[in-house]
């Protein structure tokens, strides 16, 4: 089936298993620019690459602020999300092949 998401970018949050993750995956394999979220990194760096997702955003959405808050890159390409009542917590990831 093509439903047109060919380079559309899909951000697709809860994706780190169940609904969230399978949903990530079948929107990547029509050809979007899919973004995984979730709050534990580790998490979100396996469902980034078993959904093929081009980069991962490990931040809990439900806090305000949340989502406007990343900051810098490590050297594995791994942005810092600045959290409500944190200093720093390692976030987004993005993939090798899909930059």
């Amino acid at each position: 089936m093509d439903l047109g998401l060919e380079d559309r970018i899909c951000v697709v949050t809860g994706s780190t298993a169940g609904i969230g993750l399978e949903t990530a995956r079948l929107l990547a394999a029509e050809g979007a620019r899919v973004v995984v979220n979730g709050r534990d990194p580790d998490r979100v760096e396996r469902a980034r690459a078993e959904a093929g997702a081009a980069l991962g955003v490990a931040c809990d959405l439900s806090e305000p602020g949340a989502a406007g808050g990343t900051r810098g890159r490590d050297d594995r390409g791994t942005r810092a999300c600045r959290m409500p009542g944190e200093q720093r917590r390692r976030g987004a990831t993005r993939s090798a092949s899909r930059s």
